[in-house]
């Protein structure tokens, strides 16, 4: 199987290891009583020195040994698992269902879906009505955006195996404790699937405000409901609910916020 990987993104080794700010390519195949599995999926990236790295850039080729035990047609099934990110952003993880026909005319490996996300994204007004939701923190007690109605809010959709949006979390810290106290408020939302991971990440980070926790691949999603495509994503919303500003990164944040409480 070869996985083309389109600039600037990249995807993750199956033994990636970078303290959690990455999750592993995971190739699970079905058992089948007709298949015989040799030893396991093995991967080579297509640019040489890559070879080595915990992700590829350009592509890499998974390959699996197996031994067919009769001439009876069969179907070898199995999903990928894998996640792509840039230097600045990552799409949460997604899993694609194959199968793999063997003892046909010809060798055919069919998806069961195509949906290329980075098409998905594009710019929106940012002055629409935000969206209201209800979301549990780590103690599973239920949080309203409504509760926040009159301040400034910044909703935050990040997760921990997310690289970038780790590394854009002092910036927050640094926009929080400047502005809290000027009618400003931080909510994040994690993406994350792992609750334990998530918990740790929030406290290692030092995450003081809000932090919430979303379900993901649902098309009921808050992440869906906002339009997020990749994270770190942000939404500042004023106290009339209405979104006044996406994606403040850096020290944008911090010139936005400074404009607003100028006075």
């Amino acid at each position: 199987m070869k996985a083309t990987v389109k600039e600037p993104w990249h995807i993750y080794t199956q033994q990636v290891s970078n303290a959690g700010l990455a999750m592993p390519t995971q190739i699970s195949l079905k058992k089948n009583s007709n298949i015989q599995l040799i030893d396991a999926t093995k991967e080579k990236g297509i640019e040489k020195e890559h070879e080595q790295s915990s992700y590829y850039s350009k592509g890499v080729i998974f390959t699996q040994s197996l031994k067919l035990k009769s001439k009876e047609k069969t179907n070898l099934n199995f999903t990928i698992q894998y996640m792509a990110c840039t230097n600045g952003m990552c799409l949460p993880p997604k899993t694609e269902k194959f199968s793999i026909s063997f003892n046909t005319d010809s060798l055919v490996a069919l998806k069961s879906s195509a949906n290329d996300s980075s098409t998905l994204i594009k710019e929106e007004d940012n002055t629409k009505q935000a969206n209201v939701f209800i979301l549990k923190d780590a103690k599973d007690k239920e949080h309203s955006l409504s509760e926040f109605k009159g301040k400034y809010v910044l909703v935050d959709f990040w997760a921990s195996w997310c690289k970038p949006c780790r590394a854009e979390n002092p910036n927050l810290i640094k926009a929080y404790k400047e502005f809290k106290s000027k009618n400003f408020e931080i909510i994040s939302i994690s993406l994350d699937q792992n609750k334990d991971s998530w918990i740790r990440a929030v406290k290692k980070d030092s995450l003081s405000w809000l932090n919430l926790l979303d379900k993901t691949n649902s098309e009921s999603t808050v992440a869906n409901m906002y339009g997020v495509i990749t994270v770190p994503s942000n939404f500042l919303i004023d106290p009339d609910g209405k979104i006044v500003a996406k994606d403040l990164k850096g020290e944008k944040l911090q010139t936005k916020l400074s404009e607003i409480f100028k006075n």
